[in-house]
């Protein structure tokens, strides 16, 4: 099984690719899961919204085409002052 997790932002969007392992090849070191990928999609200072979402998706389709994930896991929002910014990204 392959799972895809993203920690979303507007200027840069994370991403991993973790495989987890069946029974018979669990590994109590690493709780069964491998790391298969991992990288960040940055959006360029200047851009609009639109274009930054658009950059966003673009990234995050290919990567959905190229591994083909099972499931996919999203970063819970966590904000403190600026609410504003935790609407953007919400």
């Amino acid at each position: 099984m392959l799972i895809l997790g993203i920690d979303s932002g507007i200027a840069s969007t994370g991403y991993g690719i973790v495989k987890k392992n069946t029974e018979s090849s669990y590994n109590k070191n690493n709780n069964g899961l491998n790391l298969v990928i991992y990288g960040v999609i940055k959006t360029p200072v200047g851009m609009t919204m639109g274009e930054r979402l658009n950059l966003l998706h673009l990234g995050l389709k290919k990567i959905i085409k190229n591994h083909a994930p099972d499931c996919l896991v999203l970063e819970q929002l966590f904000f403190g002052r600026n609410t504003k910014t935790a609407m953007m990204v919400g």
